[in-house]
């Protein structure tokens, strides 16, 4: 299943608004969406044209475009995360 807006909220993912003039062009709407905490955590972030394609910050070669796969990855990511935690 293609990723969806709808999806990406439900995932938690917060929404970013660029303006004109902070973009230098067009305004636009991208989506985030952190795992971790301050000391040290993992973005993923959509490509702000159509948002149905996610991305792990910095690393281009780890792209989603499943909603499966998405929530997959964050199941396991949360999971992880949570259980170095306790």
């Amino acid at each position: 299943m293609k990723i969806e807006i709808l999806d990406l909220k439900k995932l938690g993912f917060k929404k970013i608004h660029v303006t004109k003039s902070e973009s230098g062009g067009k305004s636009f709407d991208y989506y985030t969406l952190e795992i971790g905490d301050d000391y040290e955590n993992l973005c993923l972030i959509t490509d702000g044209d159509k948002n149905d394609t996610v991305m792990l910050f910095d690393y281009d070669s780890f792209v989603f475009t499943e909603t499966t796969e998405l929530i997959l990855f964050i199941k396991i990511l949360q999971n992880n995360y949570d259980k170095t935690k306790k």
